[in-house]
This record gives C-alpha cells, sequence and structure tokens, in this order.
C-alpha cells in the first residue's frame, strides 16, 4: 500500500505531483529513502491492523485476506507484543494474551476455510473483498430504533431517516469501536488493550487510505463521461452551468468538408452478388459431368475492368 496517495490526502493532484517531481530533481536520494520508508510503514500499519478485521469482519476475498497476509498478522502481534516488554513497561504475558492470540488464529482459520468452501462451491466473489463487518447489523438496528423518535429540545421534531454506509462503518465506527474496547481492557489486561489502541489507530489510516482510493478511481470514471457528453457544448462556448463545470481551452473548430457518405447497403449488394455470380455453375447431377470452364472467362480481366464499376458488370455477366 503506497503512502503518495495518503500523503496528498487521497487525491492524485497536480500539485503533489510537481511537488513529488521537484524533490526528486532537488533531493534525489533522500525522496527516495522516504519514499521507500513511508511504503515500509504503510505495510506495517496494513499487517497491524490484519487482526482486528479477522476479528471484525467476514467475508473477505481471497486477494485482500489471504493466508500469508494473515499470517504476518500473526507476527505484527506477536512483535508488539516483544517491543512492549522489551521497553521495560510494566506489562505482561497472561492467560487472557494467550487466549486473544488463539482466538485469532481460530478465526484466521475459519476463514481460509469459508474461503475454500467459496471456491469449491463456485460462488462468484470479489477476490479483493474487504469483507462485511460484524456491526452492519447493529447499524440496522441502530437506524430502525431511532427512526420517528422525538429529539429532546427540538420542539418534538422526529429523527428524520438516515442510513449508515458502509465507509462511515469502515471508516468511523469500526475504529471507534476499538478504542472504546482498548480503553476498557487496559484497567485489567493492559498489553492487550494498548494493543488495540494502536492497531485501531492502523486500521482508521488504512480504511480511510482505501476509501479515498475508490472514490478517486469513480470520480476518474465520472469525469470522463462528463468531458464525453459535454465537449461538443463546452466547445461551442456554452457557460459552465449548462456543462456540468466542464470547460475547455477557446480552440478553432475547423469545418471539415462534407463529403458524400458512401452507400455500404449498395457496396454489401455488389459484395454479395458478386459472391453468388462465381457460385452459379450447379452442381453436376448423378452421372453427368461438369462441364469444362470457358477458356475465354478464365481470361485475366483488363485494367479498366478491374475498377469497382468493372468488377461489378463482370460479375453481373458471370
Amino acid at each position: 500500500m503506497s503512502m503518495d496517495v495518503l500523503a496528498s490526502g487521497g487525491t492524485n493532484s497536480e500539485e503533489f505531483q510537481r511537488a513529488t517531481l521537484l524533490s526528486e530533481w532537488l533531493m534525489p536520494k533522500t525522496t527516495q529513502t522516504l519514499r521507500g520508508l513511508s511504503a515500509i510503514a504503510a505495510l506495517f500499519l496494513g499487517w497491524l491492523a490484519v487482526p482486528l478485521e479477522v476479528f471484525i469482519r467476514y467475508g473477505q476475498g481471497e486477494r485482500y485476506m489471504g493466508l500469508l497476509r494473515m499470517f504476518y498478522g500473526f507476527g505484527m502481534i506477536q512483535t508488539f507484543f516483544m517491543i512492549v516488554i522489551a521497553v521495560g513497561l510494566p506489562y505482561r504475558y497472561t492467560q487472557f494474551t494467550e487466549l486473544f492470540l488463539l482466538a485469532y488464529v481460530m478465526l484466521a482459520v475459519a476463514h481460509q476455510m469459508q474461503m475454500w468452501r467459496r471456491a469449491r462451491a463456485k460462488i462468484p466473489w470479489h477476490s479483493r473483498a474487504f469483507g462485511i463487518s460484524h456491526l452492519q447489523k447493529l447499524t440496522l438496528r441502530l437506524e430502525a430504533w431511532l427512526i420517528g423518535k422525538p429529539v429532546p429540545f427540538l420542539n418534538g421534531r422526529k429523527v428524520p431517516p438516515f442510513n449508515i454506509s458502509d465507509w462511515v462503518l469502515y471508516r468511523f465506527i469500526e475504529p471507534v469501536t476499538f478504542v472504546l474496547l482498548g480503553l476498557a481492557l487496559r484497567q485489567y489486561e493492559p498489553l492487550v488493550g494498548l494493543y488495540l489502541l494502536v492497531a485501531s489507530a492502523a486500521l482508521f489510516v488504512k480504511n480511510n487510505h482505501l476509501y479515498n482510493m475508490e472514490r478517486d478511481r469513480i470520480l476518474d470514471i465520472i469525469d470522463a463521461q462528463i468531458e464525453q457528453t459535454y465537449l461538443q457544448d463546452a466547445l461551442d462556448g456554452k457557460p459552465k452551468e449548462k456543462t456540468a463545470g466542464f470547460t475547455v481551452a477557446p480552440v478553432t473548430y475547423p469545418d471539415f468538408p462534407a463529403e458524400d457518405a458512401p452507400d455500404i447497403a449498395a457496396t454489401v449488394a455488389r459484395t454479395m452478388g458478386a459472391a453468388a455470380g462465381r457460385n452459379t455453375q450447379a452442381a453436376p447431377a448423378e452421372g453427368e459431368t461438369a462441364a469444362e470452364p470457358d477458356a475465354e472467362a478464365q481470361l485475366p480481366l483488363p485494367l479498366d475492368a478491374r475498377s469497382p464499376g468493372g468488377a461489378s458488370a463482370a460479375s453481373g455477366n458471370g
């Protein structure tokens, strides 16, 4: 996962691209080093968030949550625990820590079994799907419970219909849920609680990065459709209110000479007629011998007869 888009706020802006080119020209080695470090940091943030996704989601695609990525997630948990203990913090392994690791391994195996069964049953599923949150059912119940309820201090106004989208769930509700869970566990299991706090920050960064990338991709498609639809209007100088905000540089649009369009139907008819003329000789009946071809018909056509008009006349005589 590259951090270039993340550093630019999730947009492939021209300013960011120019700044990148300028930095590569002024400080090529430094820029290359920083880019490598940002890529490594993004990679480790993704691995750090893997265990949280295993716990809170199901239905991931095989290329999004493969076996190797789950193994890296387990390694990140162990590495985090060892670093925290090594720096001298008063945290230690407990029975709850071991149960947490065991639960992760069991859920990772369950996810792999789900992918295997789905592939065996030939169920179509996006290979890069990042899963369905277990919190989705809770948000649906929350919507059903809140809609229509009176709002305090607003003169009896009721909550209007609303919808908690998937991206709101993934970008904000999931990380906040793990933050609250980490704060609660820190009182009793500080090692796991600290991990949940750090991993929830990694999950927040990762999910928002995916959101920005997906939004950029869809916006590019929409912009291309707008440009295709309103290009002629923009060239005609119509105001942007009439062209969905699309404008072009003033260009003198050339007047192309009007030529008679070729008669496609007549061309096809001549071609089919020529093919039929070459096949008008009927197959000989049983016991009959095929007639010898006319020697004059096999002579090459003169040059003037090889034009489309001459070919058509020759075909008609055949």
